[in-house]
Formats: structure tokens, sequence, C-alpha cells
């Protein structure tokens, strides 16, 4: 067991397994020449190891990549075969940009996921190499996963920003990620914009994108801008106005009935330049009867946007989708209920036949539909009618139209966030305060 508690001895293995043919590992009916194993794989996870051995190379058909691991620093070499095209790519931004390869395979993908540590990697530098080496791109969806709730105040990420809102990107998501991780050393001056001059070159961007259709954020990120009080929010080109935008922001721990004055305002005006007439909110509980802070929130903010304390009153709005995706109860019912499945498993393991159910429970795990016996309201999005009287004393705009099951383009950032920030942030170093 020794030699399969090292990273090594695991690649060694699953490279040996998919090499061979699959005749060799048991399949029936199957022609002893027929195409090894590697030739069906189209989605592959790997670690920094498959990097530097050249394991790519040996999949002719791979389509989605993830590299599920730490960053690479400078002193290894890279190994991926020039003709290899991707369609879809998640990886730490330090790994990516110690990699000419791996940019130049990057820059081809139409999907990008990029988790970045700013105590380690500084905007200017990494965000730097990004702009250069992606002024020419073929995206339509990036996801980047950042440590700083203060992003989008540094000026080299709202270049890189502004770069890639010019292109054929269609989904934008901009996430923060939790892990912490202790600073590499000294933390240098970066250029920050301030908050006013930020959030009108954000303003800016969303209007004169040609393609979006989708941006997602979470809120900490836009409590770091403010605007002036007077601010005329930009109205997008009659050329793009037709397209609506889907806007969805996200606070995975919702506790507070309203927002204030400064975020509020910041969403009003970020909703306001999108031109969306459909506002999703995804929230997580952490108290009790979250979804009424959540409907609240909502509420507050529709009749906020069309109200005549604003410069510029926008009353386009007409649905509103709210979505609980976490909370403490439900993710511990479901933990112990599949707990309990495993353990069962280990009981039979030795009794033929037996397994069959347990492990069909196990494979039919899915995120964005949860078991039977959760909250009702647990990742599910309910659907509100925007009615027409926003203001009146004692009014409640928005009438409830019906649920639905989250959408999966949602769960497949958040599992690819979750991922990237599992495996490839750095651990905080412990105190050795008792050593």
């Amino acid at each position: 067991m020794d030699g399969w508690s090292k990273a090594e001895a695991y690649r060694a293995h699953f490279m040996d397994l998919t090499t061979t043919s699959g005749e060799s590992v048991g399949r029936r009916n199957h022609p002893a020449n027929a195409p090894n194993l590697v030739c069906f794989v189209t989605r592959l996870e790997i670690s920094n190891l498959s990097l530097v051995h050249g394991d790519l190379g040996l999949f002719p058909h791979l389509e989605h990549l993830s590299v599920l691991a730490g960053p690479l620093d400078g002193t290894h070499d890279v190994i991926v075969p020039n003709s290899m095209s991707l369609s879809s790519l998640a990886i730490n931004v330090e790994t990516l940009v110690h990699s000419t390869q791996l940019m130049d395979i990057a820059s081809r993908c139409r999907r990008l996921d990029l988790l970045c540590d700013f105590n380690f990697c500084l905007p200017d530098w990494c965000f730097g190499h990004l702009r250069r080496r992606f002024s020419s791109n073929n995206f339509k969806e990036m996801n980047l996963f950042l440590s700083e709730s203060q992003a989008l105040r540094y000026s080299s990420v709202v270049a890189f920003l502004g770069l890639v809102l010019q292109g054929t990107i269609e989904s934008l998501s901009l996430r923060l990620y939790k892990k912490t991780s202790e600073r590499s050393g000294p933390h240098l001056t970066q250029a920050i914009e301030s908050p006013w001059q930020s959030g009108s070159d954000i303003l800016q961007m969303l209007c004169l994108s040609p393609n979006l259709v989708n941006l997602t954020i979470d809120l900490e990120m836009c409590t770091r801008l403010h605007f002036d009080a007077g601010v005329r929010v930009p109205t997008r080109h009659p050329s793009l106005a037709s397209k609506r935008i889907s806007f969805t922001l996200v606070d995975p721990s919702l506790s507070v009935p309203k927002l204030l004055h400064q975020p509020r305002e910041v969403l009003a005006n970020l909703v306001q330049a999108l031109g969306t007439n459909a506002f999703t909110f995804v929230y997580g509980e952490v108290i009790d009867q979250a979804h009424l802070h959540a409907l609240s929130v909502a509420r507050d903010l529709v009749s906020y946007l069309g109200s005549a304390q604003r410069f510029t009153p926008y009353s386009d709005i007409t649905v509103v989708l709210l979505e609980k995706a976490w909370s403490t109860a439900d993710g511990s019912m479901i933990r112990r209920h599949y707990e309990g499945i495993i353990d069962k498993l280990q009981e039979l393991k030795d009794v033929p036949g037996s397994r069959t159910e347990g492990e069909q429970h196990i494979l039919g795990a899915c995120s964005t539909k949860p078991p039977s016996f959760t909250s009702t309201r647990y990742r599910q999005r309910e659907r509100f009618k925007v009615g027409g009287d926003l203001h009146g004393e004692g009014s409640w705009p928005m009438i409830e139209w019906g649920s639905s099951h989250g959408r999966a383009s949602f769960w497949s950032v958040e599992t690819s966030l979750r991922d990237l920030e599992h495996y490839s942030a750095r651990e905080r170093v412990l105190s050795r305060l008792w050593d």
C-alpha cells in the first residue's frame, strides 16, 4: 500500500490501464485490434505530473481538461502536443502563464476556468501576461475564480476584462473562493483604481460587449465598487439593445433582509447597463427562513431600480428568479444519507449481487437535483413575475410563477470552482505555536 500513497504510482497505473486495449481489460465482443481505451477519452482530470510527463499526447480525442493541482513553477517544462485543441480548460493561472504551449491552447478554447490567488500571483504580472497572449482568442465562456473581493479594482484585471468583453465572449462569471493562504512575502503595491473609476469602466465595458448574454458575479465583489450619486448609466447601442443579458447575483451566506445603499446602487447600475429584463439571485441559507430575506432583497432592488430617487430610473425587469443553492441543514442530511449508503456497501461487499442498488444510488447523485427528502426550496429555482405597482404603500411587486431545478450552467461553474479551490489553491500554513 505504500506505493499507492504516492501520486506517481497512481498516475503510472492509470496510464498503464488506459493505454491497454479493450480486449485486455475484459471487454466482451471487442476485437483484438480495437483502439486503446485512450481513444474514447474526451474529458480528463490530471495533476501536474501528467503535464510534466507528456501524458496528454496519448489522448487524441481529448476535449475537456481540468488540471487539479497547485501551481507549477517555471522550473518544470510542460509537455503538450502542439496540435492539441481543447473545448474547455480549467487550471490555476500560475501554471498557465508559465507555459507558452498551454497559453496557445487556452486561447483557442471555447471555455476557460481560471483560479487566481493574488497572495502569490500579482495582478499586474499574471493578468498582464494573459492580456498579451489572449489578444486573439475564441472564448465563448470565461469563469474567473478570484481570492480577493477587491479584484475588480485592480487596473490590470479591469483591462483584461475589457479585452475579453470586446471579443466573442457570451458568458462571464466572476466568483470568489474562500480557501485562504499565506502571502508569499511582502505584498507589493499593485495599481488599484479608485472604486468610482473602476465602476465606471466596468459599466462602459458591459454596455459595449457585442456578444455577452450572461453575467454572474458574487455580491461581495460588488460591494467594493462605488458610483457617484448622479452617475448617468450608459445605454447599450441600438444594435445591441435587443439582445437581453441574463444577470445572476450570488451570495453564499445571505444574512440580511435588505442591501445597504451603496451595494444596492452598484447592482442597480449593473442591471441597467446590461439592459436585462430578468434578475437571478442565488443564495445560501445560514439563518432560518433565509428565503424571506432573499425575497426582501430582490423586492427592494426591483423597487429601487424604478424609483424616482435614481438619476435614470429603470423599469424593464419583468422576471425575478431565486434559488437557495446552499443550506447547512440540507447539506448535512444529504451527507448522512450517502454516508449511510457507503457504510452499507462496505458491510455487503462480500455478498454477491447485493451492492447493485446501493451503487446505483451513488451513481445517481446529482448536484442540481437533490434527494426528495430535502427542503422544498433547496436547489429549486423559483420564478416570480414583476407586477406594475412597484412603489405603492405595502405593495408586493412580485407574484410567484413556478419553480424548476437549478440551471445546469450555474452548477457546472460551481463544480469547477469547488474542484479548483480544493485541489489547486494553496493551503494556509498552520501555526507552529505548540511545536
